[in-house]
Order: C-alpha cells, then sequence, then structure tokens
C-alpha cells in the first residue's frame, strides 16, 4: 500500500497525542471538623466515591452515632475501612486535669470533649476544596449539633444529645 509503518496515513486508527503527557499532580492535604458525622450522610458519601482524586486517606473521625469511640478512618484506593478505635477521653469519664498534656486546648472547654475528626489525604489530580465541601456537607449541622438528632442507621437507632445536654452529661468538661 505504500505506507510505512509509524506513517500518519489516513485510517490508520492510531492517533497521536498533540502535547507532552503531564503528570497527574499529587497533593497531600487534611480534613479537620468539631462536629460528627451524621452516619447515614456519610455512608452515602462514601457508598457514591464522592472523595475524587482521593487515592490515600488515613486518621480519626467522630460519627455521631458512635459517641465513647473513635472511628478509624483507612483508605487506600477503593478499599475503605471504618472500624471501632480508642475510647474519646471525654466518653471515660476523666476529669481533664488528667488528660494528655498534648491535647488541645479546644478539647478541655469544648462541651463534646475531645471527640473530633482529622483526616490526613493523598490526592492525585484531586480538588482538596470540593474534596472538604463534600465532607462537611455529611457532618451533623450546627443546628443539630446545638439541638441533638437521632435516626436509625444500619438496622439501630442512634441520638446525639444536644450540645447544653452533653455538656450537663460530662463531668470533666467545664461549665
Amino acid at each position: 500500500s505504500g505506507e510505512e509503518e509509524g506513517s500518519e496515513g489516513e485510517g490508520s486508527g492510531e492517533e497521536e497525542g498533540s502535547g507532552e503527557w503531564v503528570p497527574p499532580a499529587l497533593s497531600r492535604f487534611a480534613f479537620f471538623a468539631r462536629r460528627p458525622f451524621h452516619p447515614a450522610r456519610l455512608h452515602e458519601l462514601l457508598m457514591c466515591g464522592r472523595l475524587d482524586g482521593v487515592i490515600r486517606s488515613r486518621g480519626c473521625a467522630w460519627v455521631a452515632d458512635r459517641q465513647t469511640e473513635s472511628v478509624t478512618w483507612s483508605q487506600v484506593g477503593n478499599q475503605m475501612d471504618l472500624l471501632p478505635g480508642e475510647p474519646w477521653l471525654a466518653a471515660k469519664q476523666l476529669p481533664v486535669s488528667q488528660w494528655p498534656a498534648d491535647m488541645p486546648g479546644w478539647t478541655r472547654a469544648a462541651p463534646h470533649g475531645d471527640r473530633r475528626t482529622e483526616v490526613g489525604m493523598v490526592g492525585m489530580d484531586a480538588d482538596p476544596a470540593a474534596v472538604r465541601r463534600a465532607l462537611r456537607r455529611a457532618l451533623v449541622t450546627r443546628a443539630e449539633l446545638e439541638q441533638g438528632v437521632w435516626g436509625k442507621h444500619e438496622g439501630r437507632y442512634w441520638w446525639l444529645l444536644g450540645a447544653s445536654a452533653m455538656a450537663s452529661a460530662n463531668p470533666a468538661t467545664p461549665q
């Protein structure tokens, strides 16, 4: 046919890229929250795969249906594990004076004590702001945190005391 291998003849079915290959952008970022995740919203977020571009994440999370213990968050690629973690210091009913000295100052005065979410993430072509927005939408709202909220998730009922009820129920927290 007169065409040599590698020539750019019509109908060859092979096209060369017009530009140079651009490596994916790697990023490291974190998500912090002092409000818990709403279990149903978090479940929906993770089942829909809304953490676009996140290839690795690890940390601890506060989920509203788990008031006494943290949730260990570990994700690699499509594999996600949310497992029972360490008990929150506030749930142990320890006086604040007995908490480790390296605890952040805000934990000592917060109605919910040391409960929080801290997740470090590695992304590939991720939009950290979009990932954080998606995670924030899965949190209990400020009004729900203040007033209290309850629900049913995975066949069992759960509730979250409002901030004032939480503060009075936790003698370790200074009033």
